[in-house]
């Protein structure tokens, strides 16, 4: 697939910029310096999604990572790859991370929230992002001290001072804790704080779609979404109220940790006890499996520290013990196998405090306060200075005859043929035999590769045999591996046919193939994108005499042998170029300007498309929601050219934006969403760009587009990647670390 694809919930932000890292430097800073100690004291450490805050030794709140919808509270919309201090002058006590939004409690007891409120998550009756800290109270009496809170996914729970406990934000499974039921597949959003029945309330936590609570009692109560026993009921039902959790322990609660579908607490005499999803071993009671009801996993501990898929606390001595995934490096084990029981962690080490993030983990130092992080630093979130994304091309430090990237992951020839992966492995997509995250490319055995394609979370290649063979790994869910199943794979698979001279693939939650002008395709079906009427899980011929293919993301258009251009799949956006927007299995002749539309190259996106017709000009159609298709009209469906004259040699489209490389000239256009800075524009630049715009001054020979990251080889062969790397899809080695490392102290103002 030309395109990588996937999908992501975002907040509008389209007058946005991305903006300048203080800590990151320019496209040529030593990402892989080694991080010093700083000198800064710290007290309180809150790992998140893909952001960190702290509160150091003078109650100075910090936060870094990813700052899309000004989660970061600098009144900045940039990321930051080092602390940077929220609101100088202001003293906290409390801070607690949603995805995209903040909320934290300050010394004098006022609560405030920043960041997205796309779903009313800051509790202000607006759905405007707010990149600096904003007040919050609730109720008719106007409550406006408050001792904790909790930032879910896309809601926030807190505690005021007087026991009671408000709500607000999206409500899809009762996880607001309110009794509003919202219907199937629906969301309740709620953008003023709502009381929750009951009083004494102590210490509040709050995962993707369920929370928990304790009283001053002792009592703990958990609501929300229950379908993996999350709620400590000792059954898989949810409630939109509170509901006593692990009831049946008689136990006494200090405090509650929640993760994506776990929950793990504190009895006030320090046993640790953990139930409900475990299918990496974060419950720790030894399975890494299914479901589980409460049991006791330590017997003493100080503190807990519950992450997504991972949980960690520290006993009484200082000594860290974790447990669960261990991808990324979150537990500061360079291993690849789950921790199905608690396991200590850095034995030589006592530390103060610990918090667990989505894939990262940080630890204050017992000794000089320190602050020190492991695991994913795709977004900067470790705030080492390096990591995270990047608005403009890096250097792999690699040379490369071919290249192809997928939603988060990217492949490289080199030499020989001989391949290399990284990025995303979660579906074995880099090829190397393990389902473990790389942030670097690792060499791919099993096959020499002429010609590469990938696409979401699969890989493809045409070996250099005679006559050649295709091979594909990864995600196999949709049977778009070629095997006659739904297996994924993390070795290269060769696909099940007796077809020989396999001339060009094209992969993604669908592939196509083309020997000696046979269009075969196979995998997901749901909308007619292979073309034919049936399900195939190996290649099945769809259609004859064709020149060039590309698979979309539930669509597929090809050149004929006649060189007019064919789709067919979904049409939602018009990404099949007809209208009325009525799409399927049977291909339809793309027109412009009241003729059939012919062409030497298609690519499909991920709802939109582009054709070079015969004098190398660019025309597009489809979505164009982020100014993908090239111009500034925000038109879809009849093609029309793109606002260029320029005549292209190839093009590649990613989810929402686009680049080509120009004839003769080698040099680089890109437009689109730069929400990432995936256009490679520099920092600085808005979040999107409609006119194709050039990106630097070297000339390339190659560009291919991600999910939201870019790569491609310049006339040297030297491989440079750009955009987001969260998933380590740069391959820079930067996003993500294997043990803990130290934080540097802020840069200065």
């Amino acid at each position: 697939m030309r395109a990588a694809l996937a999908t992501l919930l975002l907040a509008s932000a389209c007058n946005l910029v991305f903006g300048v890292d203080p800590g990151a430097g320019g496209a040529d800073a030593a990402r892989g310096d080694a991080p010093v100690a700083g000198s800064k004291r710290w007290s309180r450490v809150v790992a998140g999604l893909n952001h960190t805050c702290a509160i150091d030794e003078a109650a100075a709140l910090w936060c870094w990572g990813e700052n899309i919808s000004g989660q970061l509270g600098d009144r900045s919309y940039g990321p930051r790859s080092r602390p940077t201090q929220v609101e100088p002058g202001t003293t906290w006590k409390q801070v607690s991370l949603g995805v995209f939004h903040t909320c934290g409690v300050q010394m004098n007891d006022s609560l405030w929230c920043w960041g997205s409120d796309s779903s009313g998550q800051l509790g202000i009756s607006s759905t405007a992002a707010q990149p600096r800290p904003v007040a919050v109270s609730a109720g008719a009496a106007g409550v406006v001290s408050w001792k904790a809170v909790a930032a879910g996914s896309f809601y926030t729970v807190a505690v005021a001072t007087d026991g009671t406990m408000w709500s607000w934000g999206a409500d899809s499974f009762g996880q607001l804790g309110t009794g509003l039921l919202a219907p199937t597949g629906g969301v309740i959003l709620q953008d003023q704080p709502t009381q929750i029945t009951g009083t004494d309330y102590d210490q509040v936590a709050a995962g993707p779609l369920h929370a928990c609570a304790t009283q001053t009692t002792g009592a703990l109560w958990c609501w929300g979404l229950g379908s993996t026993g999350q709620l400590g009921r000792g059954g898989n039902t949810s409630s939109t109220v509170p509901v006593p959790a692990a009831a049946a322990t008689a136990l006494s609660w200090s405090e509650v940790g929640v993760g994506n579908a776990h929950t793990c607490a504190r009895t006030t005499a320090g046993e640790i006890w953990c139930w409900g999803f475990d299918e990496v071993g974060q419950v720790g009671q030894g399975q890494g499996a299914g479901s589980r009801p409460p049991g006791q996993v330590l017997a003493v501990a100080s503190t807990l520290a519950v992450g997504g898929r991972h949980t960690c606390a520290l006993d009484e001595a200082g000594l860290l013990w974790c447990w669960g995934d261990a991808d990324h490096g979150r537990l500061a084990l360079d291993r690849d196998q789950p921790v199905l029981t608690p396991s200590s962690v850095v034995p030589d080490r006592r530390w103060a405090a610990a918090s667990s993030g989505a894939t990262h983990s940080c630890a204050i130092d017992a000794g000089d306060a320190t602050l020190w992080c492991t695991g994913n630093n795709g977004a900067a979130q470790l705030g080492v200075g390096s990591g995270g994304p990047m608005p403009e091309p890096l250097a792999l430090g690699r040379s490369a005859s071919s290249l192809s990237v997928g939603a988060g992951h990217g492949c490289l020839i080199e030499g020989a043929g001989a391949v290399a992966c990284w990025g995303d492995n979660s579906d074995g997509q880099v090829g190397d035999g393990t389902n473990r995250a790389r942030a670097a490319p690792t060499p791919v055995t099993g096959a020499t590769a002429g010609a590469l394609s990938l696409g979401d979370d699969t890989s493809c290649l045409i070996d250099r045999a005679t006559p050649p063979a295709l091979w594909c790994w990864g995600d196999g869910g949709s049977g778009q591996l070629g095997q006659d199943d739904t297996s994924d794979s993390a070795r290269p698979l060769r696909v099940a046919t007796s077809a020989t001279g396999w001339q060009q693939v094209d992969t993604g939650r669908h592939s196509c193939g083309l020997e000696h002008g046979d269009l075969s395709c196979w995998g997901r079906h749901d909308e007619g994108q292979l073309g034919n009427a049936a399900d195939a899980n190996v290649p099945r011929i769809v259609a004859s005499m064709i020149n060039d293919v590309s698979t979309g993301g539930t669509h597929t258009c090809a050149v004929r042998s006649n060189t007019q251009i064919a789709c067919w799949g979904r049409n939602s956006d018009g990404q099949l170029g007809t209208t009325p927007e009525v799409g399927g299995p049977a291909a339809v002749t793309v027109q412009a300007q009241g003729a059939p539309l012919t062409g030497s190259a298609i690519y499909a996106g991920e709802a939109f498309t582009c054709a070079l017709d015969g004098t190398q000009q660019a025309w597009c159609w489809g979505r164009n929601s982020r100014g993908q298709l090239g111009r500034a009209a925000s038109t879809t469906g009849a093609p029309a050219r793109t606002d260029s004259n320029q005549p292209w040699a190839h093009l590649a489209l990613g989810r929402e934006h686009a680049c080509g490389v120009t004839v003769d000239s080698g040099e680089l256009y890109c437009w689109g969403s730069n929400t990432y800075g995936q256009l490679g524009l520099g920092p600085g630049m808005a979040i999107q760009v409609p006119a194709p715009t050039r990106v630097g001054s070297a000339t390339w020979k190659r560009v291919v587009a991600g999910f939201e990251f870019t790569c491609g080889i310049q006339t040297d062969d030297s491989v440079w990647c750009w955009g987001r790397n969260e998933q380590g899809q740069l391959g820079d080695g930067q996003s993500q670390r294997l043990g803990f490392v130290p934080v540097p102290d802020p840069p200065p103002p």
